[in-house]
Formats: C-alpha cells, sequence, structure tokens
C-alpha cells in the first residue's frame, strides 16, 4: 500500500489531533474526585481543613513529586518541579504541551482549588522546545487571590 504525499499528511493530521484528544482525556481525568483516585494519583484533598496548616516547601514538593509520577502513569513523560526561593512556582514541561493542554490542565479542580491553597503562587507549562525542535513554548499563570491570570 503506498500513500502519495497529501495522503501522508492527512495521516499524520489525524495521529497527532488522536494524540491531542488522548492526552486531554487523561490530564482531565486527573481532576476527578479522590473517591476515584488510584494510588498513583496526586494527593488529593477533599476540603480546605483537610490541608496541612500552613502548607510548606516540604508538602509543595511532595505535591508536584506525586504528580509528577501520576503523569508518568498515564504515559505522559512529563517533569513537575516546586520552583523558586519558597517553592512557589509549579513547573510543569512536557514535549507536547499545547494551548489546549493548557486550557485543560489550567481549568481543572486540582489547579484552581488544591494548587493554591498548598501555597503556589506561579503556574509555568512549557514544552522546553523539545517537540517543535524550535523554541520553547511557555505558559505563566499567577495567582490573583481568587484566580489564575496569564
Amino acid at each position: 500500500m503506498s500513500f502519495d504525499k497529501t495522503e501522508k499528511t492527512i495521516l499524520l493530521w489525524t495521529g497527532g489531533f488522536i494524540v491531542v484528544i488522548c492526552v486531554v482525556a487523561l490530564i482531565g481525568s486527573s481532576t476527578s474526585s479522590p473517591a476515584s483516585q488510584t494510588s498513583s494519583a496526586p494527593i488529593q484533598y477533599s476540603t480546605a481543613s483537610d490541608l496541612p496548616a500552613k502548607p510548606d516547601n516540604s508538602a509543595r514538593d511532595a505535591y508536584a513529586k506525586e504528580l509528577e509520577g501520576h503523569l508518568l502513569s498515564r504515559g505522559l513523560d512529563a517533569t513537575v518541579r516546586a520552583i523558586g526561593k519558597n517553592h512557589d512556582t509549579l513547573r510543569i514541561s512536557w514535549a507536547a504541551m499545547s494551548r489546549p493542554i493548557v486550557y485543560n490542565m489550567m481549568n481543572g479542580d486540582g489547579m484552581r482549588q488544591q494548587v493554591p491553597e498548598l501555597g503556589f503562587k506561579k503556574v509555568i507549562l512549557t514544552d522546553d522546545g523539545s517537540f517543535s525542535g524550535g523554541s520553547a513554548e511557555t505558559w505563566a499563570y499567577r495567582w490573583d487571590g481568587s484566580s489564575w491570570k496569564r
């Protein structure tokens, strides 16, 4: 079976679209209720009263490590770190990071509730340029006390 250039392009775009749909579904499932989470899920607090009294650097580091493990267990080769002087910036790097993925992640329950409650003030999402082979695409958000602002 031989494909011409147009058919190959269509196949590549279709395959890429399917990958993006699968990734969005996987990331969306990571924000489901705590009862449905597996042991590899990131830290899930059911209410604000379950959070550590005063989240510190080690709590933010632990969250980043568990979130990275959760994404890896779902087949996403992502690196997650709590960075900065007070470990209050959550940095998520993944080669296939894209606008739809960023949108879904930033609008998920974890980013809207748990991440700010743990004391994260900034979230940086990046592809580090490794997927495109060019310059890095990066999205940075700051917590304004009630929502994430780009």
